[in-house]
């Protein structure tokens, strides 16, 4: 990207909280773009709410997976980048215009548009209220019944 599109380049930066985050070393040459940092813990929400995207990286197994940290992202509204496999993840992202499926470099170029240009691609008006634990609780309570 930072050949192909240098002025879109110039505009992003990733902020990756990691207790692993030495192994990103290898990113050094792009250390204006992309910055390694510690684990943050309980800034975690905080953050969340600052960003202009959430990036959601899922291992193969996790692909049809929405864990609670899936639904821990949709109260802050924020489109989600999701670099993983196709599955329900993908599906269910996609489906209800919460972000996009990265698949290639060309639909990650996209998202960072959409996002720079604040396009009205994404649903930001998402129900999240049908993942609460009142509702889920209740939809649990009915199907014992």
């Amino acid at each position: 990207m930072a050949e192909h599109d240098p002025e879109l380049y110039a505009t992003i930066s990733f902020n990756v909280y990691s207790p692993d985050y030495g192994r990103l070393a290898s990113f050094k040459e792009h250390s204006e773009v992309l910055r390694p940092g510690p684990s943050i813990g309980k800034r975690y929400f905080e953050k969340l709410a600052k960003a202009d995207s959430i990036v959601l990286f899922l291992a193969h197994h996790n692909k049809d997976f929405l864990g609670t940290k899936f639904f821990e992202m949709l109260p802050f509204r924020k489109p989600i980048a999701y670099f993983g496999d196709s599955g329900h993840v993908s599906h269910f992202i996609e489906s209800n215009r919460l972000g996009t499926h990265i698949q290639d470099y060309q639909s990650f170029v996209d998202h960072l548009r959409a996002i720079r240009l604040k396009e009205q691609h994404f649903n930001l008006a998402y129900d999240v209220t049908q993942h609460s634990l009142p509702n889920v609780t209740e939809q649990l309570l009915q199907l014992l019944s």
